[in-house]
């Protein structure tokens, strides 16, 4: 019985061993992580991390997948745990979803593999994590998103803050090792440690090539391989479209090994980098613009900034490497000053010391020291003397010609005619003038693009050129035979309606520092014509002979901008019958014959009578412009005759008496009739000559 009651016992105790323990590996979850929906912790259904408890609670699933569901506060974490650590490594993933953490604190100063996370290996992935206003002190194997990873894996993510260690300290990442890689990511973080320090990544020893990363916060170290993006890129791993603009402050007398971008290098790949900042080496040697010290391949990278070595004995310092072991540089440049007050220097406005072989290079900084060693323009020393196709400006250098790269002066380090064989087309642009030659990728190039604005026909000119800031462009014209209907091309404006200046093929302008975009500009067609008067044509009397009636003529002018096409005139009215034009002479008018004329006169045989018509003139798209044409046929005169019965009477006379004591009004052609002197006035002397002749004492 006691057995029994043993093995029963036993079953009981296992199933709730098995229970609780099973329970106990769920209870890290938040409740808001084992509701419904918030994710079952795989790949394709990461668990949704809302509040900072939750991501704290992240440490007890290592292998697992998280996703943020809203930004972060962690600074309820007085000094965070990292999560995973060389003991025990989070091999899951975490994608920040571009949410935010702040608030992260981390005070270990003896500890080693510190940051949000300590220690990734394996398939660990970390992407889209945004940590802002850190402040970490650790030892070795120091970032402020991740200590450590190993195989793992970073991208499109960033950081900011303060960020103390000792070896293998990143603004974002301490060391990379294996085939772990870094994309995409940034870090604007304060840095000071011993050694292998990055404004980005403290040691980069990875096969995986790394790109698209940049650093921006100043790293200070008393020890060796300090940079701007990384400290020291070891193994295979190359660096491609990259960047720092940090300074990079070396304080110690064995700080060597510094520079803008990476601090020393094995023989990786660097292109399409630069760095921006200033070093400093108090006494150190290997300082270089880009690179301390390292081989491999330099390709269409540059620095710009101030080096300055304080002292030491007999340092290598160049604008873009310090000591170049062997390899190439092709196609880059360093607009670098370097100073310092080394006893024996070797300085290089492009490199220090050179193993390798120089292409297509040029340095336009000023080389100053007070030392007795090798200073050079363009090397300060080289062993190999391959040099080839690069320039320095002798304007500035500050030190004499050593064989190594041609002298030029500032102007002619500004024409492309300078750089035999360079390409112009593809890897470098130059602002003629007013620039020296920089790296297409690097520079900020604008385009100059024409819009049709409505046009119906016709394509606008193509502009192929790349413009730098503040250059001069010169406006195409209308080469593709652009056109709208009703309108005509009136030139170019920047402004859609046409507002502002207007520019014509050939006139230039400065493009500033933006894309620019020209639009036709179209000024509505015109159709319209110059004024036409009324005519009044001369008067005939009863009749007159075929072909002695006036002929009026009378012209037409354009006046608008659109061609006038089938132009006519016509005759309207109830006397139209009676009158006939003859013309236009042309049918349409243009610039090149503005004006025409037609004629309009009486038909032959008209009796008495006052006839008038109206003339009308058409052209296509123009509305009709008429005015109006009069022909009056009168009788025959005859002088003293005002009642028309023939004869010179005292009736006649009479009618003159009666008109100047307002007893009658005459019409015209009776007062011509009755004013025999032709003075336009009626008197007694008309009357005395009407009288004169019905006395048979004169004639009419």
């Amino acid at each position: 019985m006691n057995e029994k009651i043993m093995k029963k016992l036993s079953v009981v105790i296992a199933v709730i061993f098995v229970t609780v323990t099973m329970l106990s590996s769920l209870a890290w979850l938040p409740s808001a992580v084992k509701a419904a929906g918030a994710g079952t912790g795989t790949a394709a259904d990461p668990y949704i991390i809302t509040t900072a408890a939750q991501l704290n609670n992240v440490r007890n699933g290592l292998s697992s997948y998280y996703k943020l569901g809203s930004d972060i506060n962690l600074s309820s974490y007085g000094n965070w745990i990292p999560v995973g650590n060389n003991n025990s490594n989070f091999r899951g993933g975490f994608d920040g979803n571009g949410y935010t953490i702040t608030g992260l604190t981390i005070n270990r100063p003896a500890e080693s593999y510190i940051g949000l996370f300590g220690y990734v290996s394996t398939v660990g992935q970390i992407r889209n994590v945004h940590l802002s206003g850190v402040n970490i002190i650790g030892y070795d194997y120091t970032g402020s998103l991740v200590g450590y990873i190993n195989y793992g894996k970073v991208e499109n993510s960033s950081a900011s803050g303060t960020m103390t260690g000792y070896r293998h300290v990143g603004g974002l990442v301490g060391k990379s090792e294996n085939s772990a890689v870094v994309n995409g990511s940034s870090a604007n973080v304060t840095v000071q440690g011993y050694a292998n320090l990055g404004g980005l990544i403290g040691q980069y020893a990875s096969w995986a090539p790394m790109a698209d990363n940049a650093a921006s916060g100043n790293v200070t170290g008393t020890g060796a391989n300090i940079g701007g993006l990384i400290g020291y890129l070891d193994w295979g791993g190359n660096v491609t479209n990259s960047h720092a603009s940090g300074d990079v402050r070396g304080t110690n007398n064995n700080s060597f090994y510094l520079g803008g971008l990476i601090g020393s290098s094995n023989s990786n790949l660097i292109e399409y980098s630069y760095a921006t900042g200033d070093v400093f080496s108090k006494d150190g040697t290997h300082v270089g613009g880009l690179l301390g010290a390292g081989g491999g391949i330099i390709e269409k990278s540059y620095a710009s900034g101030h080096i300055t070595v304080e002292g030491g004995s007999f340092p290598y310092a160049g604008g873009l490497v310090g000591r170049f072991d062997s390899g190439k540089i092709i196609n880059s440049y360093a607009n670098v000053q370097i100073t310092g007050n080394a006893t024996s220097t070797l300085f290089g406005g492009l490199v220090g010391s050179n193993s390798g072989e120089i292409k297509n290079s040029y340095a336009a900084g000023q080389v100053s020291g007070n030392g007795n060693g090798s200073n050079g323009p363009l090397v300060g020393m080289d062993g190999w003397k391959k040099v080839t196709g690069s320039y320095y400006n002798s304007d500035i250098a500050g030190q004499i010609d050593n064989g190594m790269g041609e002298p030029k002066t500032t102007a002619e380090l500004m024409s492309a005619a300078t750089f035999s064989g360079w390409d112009f087309n593809s890897v470098w642009l130059i602002n003629e003038g007013m620039e020296y030659p920089k790296l297409r990728p690097y520079v900020r190039s604008y385009t100059v693009t024409y819009e049709g604005n409505g046009s119906t026909t016709g394509g606008v000119p193509t502009d192929s050129s790349r413009y730098l800031d503040n250059s001069i462009v010169t406006v195409l014209g209308n080469d593709g035979g652009l056109v709208r209907d009703g309108y005509t091309f009136a030139g170019w404006s920047m402004d859609a309606a046409g507002n502002g200046a207007v520019y014509k093929a050939g006139d230039t302008f400065n493009i500033g520092t933006a894309n620019a975009k020209l639009y036709a500009k179209w000024t509505a067609l015109t159709y319209t014509i110059g004024t036409l008067g009324n005519q009044t044509l001369a008067g005939l009397t009863a009749g007159y002979a075929p072909g002695t009636q006036e002929t009026g003529t009378i012209t037409v002018t354009r006046t608008g901008t659109g061609d006038l096409t089938n132009l006519a005139a016509s005759l309207s009215g109830a006397d139209a019958g009676n009158f006939e034009i003859a013309g236009p002479a042309a049918t349409t008018l243009n610039d090149g014959t503005p004006a025409t004329t037609f004629t309009v006169k009486a038909i032959d045989g008209l009796p008495l009578g006052t006839y008038n018509a109206t003339v009308t003139v058409t052209a296509d798209h123009m509305a009709g412009k008429t005015f109006t044409v009069k022909q009056v046929v009168a009788k025959v005169i005859i002088k003293g005759d005002a009642n028309g019965d023939g004869l010179i009477t005292p009736a006649d006379a009479l009618m003159i008496t009666q008109y100047l004591t307002g007893k009658i009004t005459l019409t015209p052609e009776q007062f011509n009739a009755l004013d025999m002197n032709n003075d336009g006035v009626l008197n007694n002397t008309d009357i005395q000559k009407i009288m004169a002749i019905y006395l048979g004492g004169a004639k009419s």
